[in-house]
């Protein structure tokens, strides 16, 4: 019995296997570029929410300073 066993790749095959290749390199290259601008503009719009959260508490304690100015104000004319 021969049970030695040869193992022979086509040309065409072999071609294919590198196009595969290279376009999953291609592919993975174009997401990684593709999610670090997300992750940019992540960040961006992250550190923007957190200063219009800084802003808005400012304004709503201005506003609260001259209610309370106001009240007094009017407290002290009657």
């Amino acid at each position: 019995m021969n049970f030695k066993r040869t193992f022979k790749i086509h040309l065409d095959a072999m071609i294919c296997l590198v196009i595969l290749f290279l376009a999953s390199i291609g592919g993975n290259i174009f997401l990684l570029t593709y999610n670090s601008d997300l992750i940019d503009e992540s960040y961006r719009n992250k550190f923007k929410l957190i200063e219009n959260d800084m802003n808005l508490s400012s304004q709503q304690n201005f506003i609260e300073r001259l209610q309370r100015e106001c009240k007094r104000d009017a407290q002290k004319e009657q």
